[in-house]
């Protein structure tokens, strides 16, 4: 595989507003190259594609995905910058759904497809 392409391939499925699929090439890189930037960019997908579909579990996946990324050695101070900013949004929305979730008298909130069936409790 190639890192390049799939960086690419990344980057359009965002602009397409396709967060899963952008993740999983953001995923790849990291995978393959090691990048930080990487792992922040499928990190931040999880987090777009929380919001869009309104899923605590999602969001939280992107809280704990970033707070790794900002334990990472030598991380460059941009991107340090950044995921922080992230990171608290990702909370911000966490905690949002799940008081949202508490109104509705549900355990969790729950709407992405890509979620573990674990993940999904209903009422």
């Amino acid at each position: 595989l190639d890192a390049r392409l799939l960086q690419r391939v990344g980057h359009a499925a965002n602009r397409a507003e396709d967060y899963p699929h952008a993740r999983a090439a953001f995923l790849f890189v990291a995978k393959l190259t090691g990048r930080s930037e990487a792992r922040a960019s499928a990190a931040n997908m999880a987090l777009r594609e929380a919001a869009r579909c309104g899923s605590e579990w999602l969001a939280n996946v992107a809280y704990e995905e970033l707070d790794r990324v900002l334990s990472l050695p030598n991380l460059a101070p941009s991107i340090a910058s950044v995921c922080q900013a992230k990171r608290q949004e990702a909370e911000q929305l966490r905690d949002r759904l799940a008081e949202e979730a508490a109104e509705r008298g549900e355990a969790s909130v729950a709407g992405c497809a890509d979620e573990p069936d674990g993940a999904r409790k209903r009422k």
